[in-house]
């Protein structure tokens, strides 16, 4: 079993949001589902922006 502390740790290094280029266009990375039971309203915005921008 993780401590509390441990766990932060692990988390410091890592992403929520990326993009990485590819070819004439880039590829958007999201680790967690933004749509998931429109829990976040400004998570519609993200998936739009990154599908259509």
């Amino acid at each position: 079993m993780q401590k509390y502390g441990t766990s932060k740790i692990s988390l410091k290094n890592s992403i929520v949001f990326a993009e990485a280029e590819k070819g004439r266009g880039s590829v958007i990375y999201m680790v967690d589902d933004v749509s998931f039971r429109s829990f976040w309203q400004n998570g519609k915005l993200f998936l739009a922006n990154a599908v259509f921008f």
